[in-house]
């Protein structure tokens, strides 16, 4: 048999090596022995992460600690490494986060570093799953958008021919259009904000992934979010224990339906004024009090982008969703009358003129709708317990970081 991945580690006991074999579904111990493995002699030069192959037999019952044992008849080298690492992707030795994200091709032969990757690909294919088997349709909303989705300045411009054009904030007016005509639709989507952040919490570019449904409500909405948010969590128990193992982390499956805390019943709970923005602090002591997982609703207009549907003069029909006290997904039925998005368009001090293509997709026969984003980013750091949202994104890009 044939294996193929990269020295973690070497033991040279003379007679005898032993080679730790990295690979993405585990690590072996390789036993090479002279008189065994036939290029025994040549081994005496192989440096730490080169990567080789390795032909010998699995062992029925291994001695190794590892639990998987290779008797080599030979060890190829296929590319040596340079002997000195920029860091150590065993982890034990310890390294800064800016090190491991400067050597990232490196770092994803961490354990670690392995098992978030493996959970995000988990995230990935149960929310393609789940809104497939609900009957959605994935779209492909357009990255270069030719004015701002939610107003705001914070968008990255760039020189489009002749024209400005920006880096989408959001798929948010795209997905609508498509679901007054596909009525169920999905995306996974990046998304760019130009916003100066420097904490553990915030990306300047993070993954989005979104859904619109027709001929629902806000509440509705919220149901489709419970219900894959849980289903995800099952699959992750079920299918990634070793990486949940290696992350030290354990995951309780919240009870459908999710508590609903209103927006003014949060602010008198905090003790803060009608109108203010919940902080991450504040997210924290929500959660403390009424769950792990727990639904916001109805925030007033102020703080809710116009093409939000009021509720009455005061609220919209709108949420957020918090878990483990962060902000993982914002949602809303959306404004589906055309004279009411002109009317919300002005009293947010935008042109009507930058959105007359929306506008006009809902004078024939747009139906009600609703839906919703959650960031892939923040779900996989709290899914992880990760302390930098840095550490779920393969390459993250903030205000410092445009490289590698």
């Amino acid at each position: 048999m044939k294996f193929f991945g990269w020295i973690e580690e070497i033991r040279d006991l003379g007679h005898f090596k032993f080679i730790v074999l990295h690979t993405v579904n585990g690590d072996y111990q390789v036993t090479c022995k002279e008189g065994i493995t036939i290029n025994f002699k040549e081994l005496s030069n192989l440096t730490r992460q080169s990567a080789i192959e390795v032909e010998g037999e699995l062992q029925e019952k291994p001695i190794s600690k590892l639990g998987r044992e290779i008797v080599a008849r030979e060890v190829k080298v296929i590319s040596l490494s340079e002997p000195i690492l920029p860091l150590d992707p065993s982890g034990k030795t310890k390294v800064n986060l800016d090190t491991r994200l400067n050597f990232r091709f490196l770092d994803f032969r961490n354990k670690k570093t392995l098992a978030v990757i493996k959970i995000q690909n988990t995230i990935l294919e149960c929310f393609r799953n789940f809104f497939r088997k609900e009957g959605f349709i994935e779209i492909q909303p357009p990255i270069l958008i030719s004015s701002a989705s939610e107003g705001g300045s914070e968008l990255f411009s760039l020189k489009y021919f002749e024209k400005e054009a920006y880096l989408a904030q959001s798929p948010q007016l795209y997905k609508q259009m498509a679901a007054i005509s596909l009525e169920k639709v999905f995306c996974i989507v990046p998304i760019f904000r130009a916003e100066k952040h420097d904490t553990q919490y915030h990306l300047n570019e993070v993954r989005s992934m979104d859904i619109e449904v027709a001929f629902s409500d806000y509440n509705i909405a919220m149901n489709y979010l419970e219900k894959f948010f849980v289903y995800c969590l099952e699959n992750i128990v079920k299918n990634n224990e070793n990486e949940l193992k290696v992350l030290n982390t354990q995951l309780k499956l919240p009870e459908i339906p999710f508590i609903k805390i209103t927006y003014e019943e949060a602010v008198e709970f905090l003790n803060i004024e009608f109108g203010s923005d919940i902080k991450r602090n504040d997210e924290e002591k929500l959660c403390e009090k009424f769950g792990e997982a727990i639904f916001l609703i109805d925030f007033p207009k102020s703080l809710r982008p116009f093409y939000t549907m009021p509720k009455d003069e005061k609220v919209t029909y709108s949420f957020d969703f918090l878990y483990k006290g962060l902000e993982l997904a914002s949602g809303a039925q959306r404004v589906h009358i055309p004279e009411l998005l002109e009317k919300r368009i002005l009293e947010f001090g935008l042109k009507i003129e930058n959105f007359k293509d929306y506008i006009n997709a809902f004078k024939y026969g747009a139906p009600p709708h609703a839906g919703w984003a959650i960031g892939l980013e923040r779900m996989t750091m709290k899914i992880c317990n990760l302390e930098n949202i840095r550490e779920a994104a393969m390459w993250p890009r903030d205000r410092y970081r445009l490289t590698p």
